[in-house]
């Protein structure tokens, strides 16, 4: 079933919804209102080279924040043992 992107007119909450085609959700998650329709969407695109360029830049972010907290570590250590040496 597809991913459809719907607007509650109420509220105007925007969120996804799996549903079926020609149906909408039974209400907005957020007010319980019922009054919704379905916006525009661009639909996406996912190849391997795409794939993989996420998950490079994802790995590159989490070893840059891993460095950081080394480094945040050995600074703490480091002022610790002054003060108490």
């Amino acid at each position: 079933m597809p991913i459809y992107d719907f607007k509650c007119l109420k509220c105007e909450h925007q969120f996804e919804a799996i549903v079926r085609i020609g149906q909408t959700p039974d209400a907005c998650p957020v007010c319980q209102d019922n009054a919704i329709e379905r916006m525009m969407s661009i639909p996406t695109v996912s190849t391997t080279k795409l794939r993989d360029r996420n998950i490079d830049k994802r790995n590159q972010q989490v070893d840059a924040k891993r460095r950081e907290r080394k480094g945040d570590q050995i600074a703490f250590e480091r002022d610790f043992h002054k003060k108490h040496t």
